[in-house]
């Protein structure tokens, strides 16, 4: 998924060429296309031969900031090692594929045999199924330093950081992920055919591609990338921007909703990251409840919505339809995250820029009224 300012952000996927080996090249783009877009997970081939060797098949995007190095800090590795043995025996004897959690983190694991053979089995990782809360924070962090959750320290507020940055993986996506890795492990193995390849199409336009956020389409969107400049002028969303995003045509309005910046006695970092952790995971959840809308993250303190209105109406019209639209997503999503809510409304990158400062700020935007088209 290559960025290009000329033919937007995905590279083509190669054609069936009626053999073999154009199958497998074409299995392999789609599997890493999933983990490099979406999935955003560490995945590793160990062989039953060697335990010790995790061989790096895809890296996440936060491979360098994860549950291991917190582990390893503060001296849990022995840990780890009893809860990997632990699941390398239930691999070998079930044969089949299973989710397991250790120090409040999920690891996705299948095994890989070839011919009856058990071969190894592929571990993939790390990923929650529901965005941390503030008190699970905490309670995960004290249970494994065993150090007080203070915000000066410089630790606690980076394990915070990485817990609330690990993908949540809803049930849709994780049945779709599991089936991802049991195709990966049977790629592994030499196993091709064209069943795999449309499977692993129906899975990127289905529940992967509707539960987990794109990896750069929202800075691509907002013209926020300097290297690969939003290029829409006499163009449509290009097919694939139709098939997993659901638009038929290009934003044209920003949302950016937040919480109100609290007194400062009240104010706490790790609780204002935990809140705008949930309100972008229901963000992600609501915004195909509304025609032509995108959810994405407002750094680590907000959500975004990028919409746009019918172009069959006048401005005026255009105008009440973005107003209403975005009155019914602020009203929503207050019910269903219990939180109070302020928005901010622009058309393009400026605005979307203006919008985001004001709102650090903690400047009120109590109309929405103010909708462009």
């Amino acid at each position: 998924m290559s960025p290009s300012s000329q033919r937007g952000l995905k590279t083509n996927f190669p054609p069936f060429a009626g053999n073999a080996k154009d199958l497998r090249l074409t299995i392999y783009v789609r599997i890493h296309n999933l983990f490099a877009t979406y999935l955003n997970l560490n995945c590793f081939f160990v062989s039953a031969d060697n335990l010790s060797e995790w061989m790096p098949l895809f890296y996440s995007r936060n491979s360098l900031h994860n549950p291991t190095h917190y582990e390893s800090l503060f001296g849990k590795n022995q840990d780890r090692d009893r809860y990997n043995s632990l699941n390398f025996k239930r691999l070998k004897k079930e044969r089949k594929t299973f989710f397991a959690k250790h120090v409040g983190f999920y690891n996705l694991y299948t095994p890989v045999v070839r011919n009856g053979t058990f071969q190894g089995f592929l571990a993939a990782g790390s990923f929650v199924r529901e965005p941390f809360t503030e008190a699970e924070i905490i309670r995960q962090w004290t249970s494994l330093s065993g150090r007080r959750a203070d915000a000066p320290d410089p630790d606690f507020l980076g394990y915070a950081r990485m817990a609330l940055d690990t993908a949540v993986l809803s049930p849709p996506v994780l049945a779709g992920f599991k089936e991802v890795l049991e195709m990966l492990a049977d790629f592994l193995c030499g196993q091709a055919d064209q069943r795999i390849a449309e499977r692993l199409e129906e899975l990127r336009k289905g529940p992967i591609s509707h539960g987990l956020p794109h990896a750069v389409w929202m800075d691509f969107m907002l013209g926020l990338n300097q290297f690969h400049p939003r290029v829409t002028v006499g163009r449509e969303p290009c097919w694939w921007e139709q098939e997993e995003l659901g638009i038929m045509r290009w934003p044209t309005t920003v949302l950016a909703l937040t919480q109100p910046v609290p007194d400062p006695e009240r104010w706490s970092a790790l609780r204002s990251m935990a809140g705008a952790a949930q309100l972008q995971w229901e963000a992600l959840r609501m915004a195909r409840e509304f025609p032509e809308t995108v959810a994405g993250s407002l750094e680590d303190y907000g959500a975004l919505f990028v919409t746009s209105a019918s172009p069959a109406k006048s401005k005026v019209q255009a105008k009440l339809e973005i107003r209403d639209r975005f009155e019914a997503i602020r009203r929503r999503l207050e019910k269903r995250t219990g939180l109070k809510l302020v928005a901010g409304v622009g058309s393009g990158v400026a605005l979307y820029v203006a919008v985001a400062l004001s709102l650090r700020a903690g400047e009120r935007s109590n109309d929405v009224a103010a909708a462009g088209r």
